[in-house]
């Protein structure tokens, strides 16, 4: 017995022929059906019925029913009515550092890149080792500060000989007050020496034990790892930032919404946020901060929130598991308002937006035309979905399903 393979494009198409053969579609091979009765017109077509017999339909947004079809299918119309809804609005996004919370990481002294010890996301401690980079001039000053303190041990213990002999008159005043400046030039000599290598992170006691070239990076606070612009083997320039960091609790959740929910968030309104993987325990109270002006190309646009202070220390489980970068998610429970709404149902999500079908005129009066139109969901409710606004007509709310599959296989004899 052959084995045959049947790929998943022609089981759908064979799933929706038997479905349309249910209601009156006529299936034709295996991607098409007959159109005895059902006409399909394009967006940028006319308005006149096309009966197809015999034929593949072309992919449409206007389907066109006779009588008997429209009661295999059950079709049901409805007006879009309003009712008084709790709306919520769940949005996801992601945390991005704040500008108040941000460190750029830097050297007082440049020199070549030896050694990169973290990668963007990395959480880092204050004083973790950050980078290596090495300069040597900064050997020049480690050598100069030894010298420094060797010659300052014999000028002391001259200064202090001059002033007992001056003391006991067997050494001139000149003679004393040379030694004591030359004592005290050392210790200022001495004293800038100390203050470079603090700079560069460089203790007294660390060059004691032995001059290094290298220079160690630390983190100067405890933070998370933005971005790492220095490379190995590239030489810095003095004060170049190498490396950017978000201070811990300085994260801000940048949520994505929709052009149909923009009359909907306000500044100060609060939300309930959380990892956009977080369990029930993970869900902190925040507050919308800012609202991006600016609606992109894809119709969205940004909400800006923070975790409220007083919750930080409370909650601090959900904080310290989330990383700049992190996906999360956001939900803004809305005040009671008058909105139209639509059951589940009637509504189908095709390549990230909505739908529904709407009676429309028809030149042939044996036929109704159903178009398959956009709608803007800005929340739910129960079993219905919230809309920004009324379609106009009225809204298939029965036997949406099979208009949507009519629709499906339509555009599959296309493809």
């Amino acid at each position: 017995m052959k084995n045959i393979k049947i790929d998943q494009k022609t089981k759908r198409a064979s799933d929706t022929n038997r479905f349309l053969g249910s209601i009156g579609v006529r299936p034709i091979g295996i991607f098409g059906f007959i159109l005895a009765a059902v006409g399909v017109v394009s967006c940028g077509g006319s308005n006149k019925t096309e009966e197809v017999e015999g034929s593949q339909a072309g992919a449409s947004d206007t389907l066109y029913l006779d009588e008997a079809q429209q009661r295999n299918a059950g079709i049901k119309l409805a007006e879009v009515h309003k009712e008084w809804v709790n709306t919520e609005v769940n949005l996801l996004g992601r945390v991005v550092s704040s500008p108040e919370g941000e460190v750029v990481v830097s050297s007082v002294v440049g020199g070549l890149v030896k050694r990169i010890a973290v990668k963007p996301g990395d959480r880092v401690k204050k004083g973790d080792l950050l980078c290596e980079i090495e300069n040597l001039q900064v050997v020049d000053w480690q050598e100069s500060f030894l010298i420094a303190e060797s010659e300052g041990a014999v000028l002391k213990s001259e200064y202090e000989r001059q002033r007992e002999m001056y003391a006991s008159k067997a050494s001139s005043l000149k003679a004393l007050q040379l030694a004591e400046s030359s004592f005290k030039a050392n210790q200022a000599r001495k004293a800038g020496l100390i203050q470079r290598l603090m700079a560069v992170g460089m203790t007294p006691e660390r060059v004691r034990a032995g001059i290094q070239s290298r220079l160690a990076i630390k983190a100067p606070v405890s933070s998370t790892v933005i971005s790492v612009d220095a490379h190995l083997g590239m030489n810095v320039a003095d004060n170049a930032g190498m490396m950017k960091l978000a201070m811990e609790g300085a994260g801000m959740w940048v949520l994505t919404g929709y052009e149909g929910q923009t009359s909907l968030v306000k500044v100060g309104m609060g939300v309930e946020l959380s990892p956009a993987e977080g369990g029930a325990d993970n869900v902190v109270p925040g507050k919308v901060v800012a609202l991006s002006p600016v609606i992109e190309n894809d119709r969205s646009w940004k909400v800006y929130c923070k975790p409220n202070a007083s919750t930080k220390a409370e909650n601090g489980g959900a904080f310290t598991s989330v990383k700049i970068g992190q996906a999360v998610k956001g939900k803004l429970v809305l005040s009671a308002i008058e909105s139209p709404v639509l059951p589940d149902s009637a509504v189908f999500l095709r390549d990230g937006k909505n739908f529904c079908f709407i009676q429309m005129g028809s030149n042939n009066p044996k036929m109704k035309a159903y178009a398959l139109t956009p709608i803007v969901v800005v929340g739910r409710q129960k079993n219905q979905v919230v809309l920004s606004q009324s379609p106009k007509g009225n809204v298939v709310v029965g036997g949406a399903y099979s208009l949507w599959m009519m629709w499906d296989a339509s555009r599959n004899a296309e493809e």
